[in-house]
C-alpha cells in the first residue's frame, strides 16, 4: 500500500474541526434544530471555545424556554468575543424573557455601542422600554429600527403595540397593516390588529383578523382568548364560551382566560360554573383584581352579598384604579341597603372615568333610593346612554316635564319606559 495514498484518505475521512463546525451550522439553517442542539451540545462537551457555537446554541435554548441556559450561552460567546454586538443583543432578549428589564437595557444598550446600525437592537430596545413603561422613548427606538431596516415585519408589528399603548389608535392600525403587508404569515401581526381594532370599535374586522392569526397558529392561547372577547361584545356569548375554553385547553395556567370564563358563564345565568371558574383564576394568579372583582358580582348574583363584599374589596386593594371594582361594590353595598357607601363607591368610579354611563346611573338610583332626588334625577337620565340600556320601552329624545310646558293648555304624555304594572304602582 502506498503510504501516501493512506494518508490522503485519513485526511479524507476525518473532517476538520472547522468542518464539522460549519455542519451544524448548516444543519440550523436548514432548521433541523434538532441535530443542531446536538452538534452544539457535543462542540461544547469537547471544550470547543468557539464563540459562535455558543451563540447559536443561545438562541435554540431561548426557543426551547431555557431561558437560564441560553444566559449562560451568550454570556460565553461575549466572554470569548467582547465585542460580538450581535450576543449582546440576543443576552438583551433573553434577559427580557427572564424578567431582567434593566439588565436587559444595558446589554441592549451595548449592543448599539457596538453596532449603531444593528436594527435588532433598536427593535429589543423599543420592547424593554415598553415593557418599562417607557412609551415615547419605545417608540423612537422602534422606529429607529425601521429606519436602519424598512422591511423589518417584527419591528413594524412591536410599533403598532407601542402606538396602540400610545393611544394612537388610527397610526397602530397602519404600522401593523405594514407588518402584515412584508409578511402575511406572521400570526402575531394579525393578532395585534385584532387588538387595535378592538379599541376602535370595529369588532366585526377585529373578528377577522384574529381569526386569522389562529389559522395561521391555530396553539395561538392569545389568539383564542382575544375572539372570545370579542365574540363578548358581538354578543355571540356561546362562541365566545368554546373560544376561551379553547385558550385554556392550550394553556391551563391562563387565569385571564378563566377570569374572562367566569364573566361568559355569568352572562350566560350559569353563576355557579362562573364561581368556579373564577375561583380558579384567583388560584392561579392571586393578585387579579378583574377576578375578585367578576368573582363579587358572581356572589351578589347568588345572593351572597358579604363574600361579594370581600372579594370586591380585594380587587379595590390590588388596583385601587380599577374603575369596575369600584362600581360593582357599589351595585353590592346598595343590594345591601348601605346607600351612604354606595353612593361613594359610585363617585370613586367616576372619579376615574367622569363620563362613565353605568356608574351615574346607578349613583341616580342610589340616591333616589335615599331621597336625594334634584341629583338622582339627574343621574337617571344617564340610563339612555349605558352600553345595555335597562329601559327597552324608553324614549331618550322626549320633552321632559318642567313649569314652562304647562303655559299653554294641552295634554300630558305620560310614557310607560319599564312596563304598565310600574304605571299602576
Amino acid at each position: 500500500m502506498n503510504p501516501e495514498n493512506s494518508k490522503e484518505k485519513i485526511k479524507h475521512n476525518n473532517p476538520s474541526r472547522e468542518q464539522i463546525i460549519n455542519q451544524a451550522f448548516k444543519y440550523h439553517l436548514e432548521g433541523n434544530i434538532k441535530e443542531a442542539a446536538k452538534h452544539y451540545q457535543f462542540f461544547i462537551n469537547q471544550g470547543f471555545n468557539d464563540y459562535r457555537i455558543y451563540f447559536n446554541f443561545g438562541i435554540i435554548l431561548r426557543n426551547f424556554g431555557n431561558f437560564k441556559k441560553a444566559e449562560l450561552a451568550q454570556r460565553k460567546a461575549i466572554e470569548l468575543k467582547p465585542d460580538f454586538a450581535e450576543a449582546y443583543a440576543n443576552l438583551g432578549l433573553v434577559l427580557i424573557d427572564r424578567g431582567n428589564l434593566k439588565e436587559a437595557e444595558s446589554a441592549t444598550r451595548k449592543a448599539i455601542e457596538l453596532r449603531p446600525d444593528l436594527a435588532l437592537a433598536y427593535s429589543n430596545l423599543g420592547t424593554i422600554l415598553k415593557n418599562l413603561g417607557k412609551l415615547k422613548e419605545a417608540e423612537s427606538a422602534t422606529r429607529k429600527a425601521i429606519k436602519i431596516n424598512s422591511q423589518f415585519v417584527l419591528a413594524y408589528s412591536n410599533l403598532g403595540i407601542i402606538l396602540k399603548d400610545l393611544g394612537k389608535f388610527k397610526e397602530a392600525e397602519l404600522a401593523t397593516r405594514k407588518a402584515i403587508e412584508l409578511d402575511p404569515n406572521f400570526a402575531d401581526s394579525h393578532y395585534n390588529l385584532g387588538v387595535i381594532l378592538i379599541n376602535l370599535g370595529k369588532f366585526k374586522e377585529a373578528e377577522l383578523s384574529t381569526r386569522k392569526a389562529i389559522e395561521i397558529n391555530p396553539n395561538f392561547a392569545d389568539g383564542h382568548y382575544n375572539l372570545g372577547i370579542i365574540l363578548i361584545n358581538l354578543g355571540n356569548l356561546n362562541e365566545a364560551e368554546l373560544s376561551t375554553r379553547k385558550a385554556i385547553e392550550l394553556n391551563p395556567k391562563y387565569a385571564k382566560a378563566y377570569s374572562n370564563l367566569g364573566s361568559i358563564l355569568t352572562d350566560l345565568g350559569k353563576f355557579k360554573e362562573a364561581e368556579l371558574a373564577t375561583r380558579k383564576a384567583i388560584e392561579l394568579s392571586p393578585n387579579l383584581p378583574e377576578a375578585y372583582s367578576n368573582l363579587g358580582s358572581i356572589l351578589r348574583d347568588l345572593g351572597n352579598l358579604e363574600e361579594a363584599e370581600f372579594s370586591t374589596r380585594k380587587a379595590i386593594k390590588i388596583n385601587p384604579k380599577y374603575l369596575k371594582a369600584h362600581s360593582n361594590l357599589g351595585v353590592v353595598l346598595l343590594n345591601k341597603g348601605n346607600l351612604n357607601d354606595a353612593i361613594s363607591s359610585f363617585k370613586n368610579a367616576l372619579e376615574l372615568n367622569p363620563k362613565c354611563p353605568e356608574s351615574h346611573f346607578n349613583l341616580g338610583l342610589a340616591l333616589l333610593s335615599k331621597g336625594e332626588y334634584r341629583e338622582g334625577w339627574l343621574e337617571y337620565e344617564y340610563r339612555f346612554k349605558k352600553a345595555e340600556p335597562l329601559l327597552p320601552n324608553a324614549i331618550p329624545n322626549i320633552e321632559k316635564l318642567s313649569k314652562d310646558n304647562f303655559k299653554n293648555k294641552g295634554k300630558l304624555l305620560v310614557v310607560s319606559e319599564q312596563g304598565i304594572g310600574d304605571v299602576f304602582q
